[in-house]
């Protein structure tokens, strides 16, 4: 299952949702291959894989993921390309982080994480205008 997928997260959490698209993701060129998890990782079923992501956050971090952070990992680990929109504090870095930990150490992943400050500092001020 390859294309991109858009998280979007809405003031109630459980609003948060994935949609996805069909859109190929791109491939490496030349002699450079694309890093791929492990075919034990790959092969489990959406459940499977949802509770595999569930059970590696619990062993990282104390707070429970939520379910759009499980969700765009496991797109992630689908190979889709995925951006994630959501407000300050949700926890957008621990995606990527989530994603990094499913590589073996020795597969030296890069995961690539865009953010847009302009738009942090605004919502930042705007938290602490209606505090």
């Amino acid at each position: 299952m390859e294309g991109s997928s858009l998280g979007l997260s809405v003031r109630d959490p459980s609003d948060a949702h994935v949609e996805t698209t069909t859109l190929p993701p791109a491939k490496a060129k030349g002699k450079k291959r694309n890093l791929e998890l492990n075919q034990d990782i790959t092969k489990l079923d959406n459940e499977h894989l949802k509770n595999y992501v569930a059970n590696m956050s619990k062993e990282h971090y104390e707070e429970a993921p939520k379910k759009l952070q499980i969700d765009t990992v496991c797109n992630l680990a689908r190979g889709y390309h995925s951006f994630v929109l959501a407000g300050t504090g949700y926890g957008k870095s621990r995606i990527g982080e989530l994603y990094f930990h499913m590589y073996a150490p020795q597969r030296k992943p890069v995961v690539l994480v865009l953010n847009p400050l302009d738009s942090l500092g605004e919502d930042q001020v705007s938290r602490e205008m209606v505090c």
